[in-house]
């Protein structure tokens, strides 16, 4: 899944005049619901995985120390729930960074689908009866080029994470 709008809130910033990622660890809030949502995930068998674009460092909008404080912090407090993620593949890349080492291609930064594909590999995961769960259309995108089945939260979609994984579990 993805983690920015799926687990998590995104934020809207005047500077940009756009809905981001959390930028400090302040401004991390989780989505109601969306605790309880994987952890049902879990425990119907499935393993859970975070896929994750952190462009705000390369962008110049955020530290570095920030952004995988906001990671750990995520990881951590899913933990606590006793939920496991099996591993986050995170890309802190961007096209258009100021950062020069992190404007190359990453085969973690969606809609590659790298990191799904690594995971495969890494995991054994069978990928028809697996998932990708995102609100950007990279997401989707990602999790289709994977040969995943996808589900795109947004007000056209599903909702939030509680019905798409509502939705994962019938359909299992």
């Amino acid at each position: 899944m993805d983690r920015d709008g799926v687990l998590n809130q995104n934020i809207f910033y005047q500077d940009t005049n756009e809905w981001e990622s959390p930028r400090r660890l302040s401004e991390f809030k989780f989505v109601d619901g969306a605790i309880l949502a994987i952890k049902k995930l879990q425990d119907a068998g499935f393993l859970l995985f975070i896929v994750t674009n952190q462009p705000s460092y390369a962008k110049g909008k955020a530290t570095l120390r920030d952004l995988k404080k906001i990671l750990r912090f995520c990881e951590n407090e899913l933990q606590k729930n006793d939920i496991k993620i099996t591993k986050i593949y995170c890309s802190f890349n961007h096209p258009k960074s100021i950062i020069l080492e992190l404007a190359k291609e990453c085969k973690y930064r969606k809609p590659s689908a790298g990191a799904l594909l690594e995971a495969e590999q890494e995991f054994n995961l069978d990928m028809k009866n697996s998932w990708m769960i995102g609100d950007r259309d990279t997401d989707i995108e990602c999790g289709k080029t994977a040969g995943v089945k996808t589900i795109k939260i947004a007000p056209d979609a599903v909702l939030n994470i509680s019905e798409a994984v509502n939705k994962i579990i019938n359909n299992k």
